[in-house]
């Protein structure tokens, strides 16, 4: 019994050595978002800049009006069109609000709205960084609204022909210069 007591305890000790590896240490608990708290985690828990992915409910995320954009419009367009094919999860970061951990949506909190205010929806993938404080959570927004790539008109109707979209192809079959043969 003992000997196998020894081989379990240097069995975890290798366990929590390869998983340090990849994860550093967190010294503050946080809940696992899923199930809103339990079972919640402490040490060895953060990835290292490596994104988490997260199902959790959107009604329960929060979104700071300090550097967030307004859009009904675009929140109601999200509505009426949703589709799971070309849904992005939003980007969050664990934050402290009046003594609660919350997920606050750093990017994406249109789309984080517009899932909330469908009753059909009560589970979203979201995409958990790690930023720390209000300011690195606002350079996350920064960043990732600004260090993209633009689709060009070009790219899309390309992309509209390959979806075979009606529209597209009437375009590209009386266009001169046809994008596609």
């Amino acid at each position: 019994m003992a000997n196998r007591l020894q081989k379990g305890s240097a069995a975890a000790a290798m366990a929590v050595a390869l998983v340090g590896s990849f994860e550093g240490p967190r010294q503050n608990a946080y809940p696992r978002p899923a199930t809103q708290g339990q079972p919640w985690t402490i040490c060895y828990g953060s990835t290292n800049g490596m994104p988490i992915f997260e199902l959790v409910n959107p009604v329960d995320l929060f979104v700071d009006p300090a550097y967030q954009r307004k859009g009904m419009r675009q929140i109601r367009r999200i509505i009426d069109g949703f589709d799971w094919a070309s849904f992005k999860p939003p980007t969050c970061a664990f934050a402290e609000r009046e003594g609660e951990t919350v997920l606050k949506v750093l990017d994406g909190q249109h789309t984080a709205i517009a899932a909330a205010s469908n009753p059909h929806i009560n589970q979203i993938p979201i995409m958990i960084v790690e930023a720390s404080n209000t300011t690195s959570k606002a350079k996350a927004f920064i960043g990732r609204n600004t260090d993209r790539l633009a689709v060009t008109t070009l790219q899309l109707h390309q992309a509209a022909l390959a979806a075979a979209d009606e529209d597209a192809q009437t375009l590209d079959l009386y266009a001169p210069g046809r994008t596609s043969r």
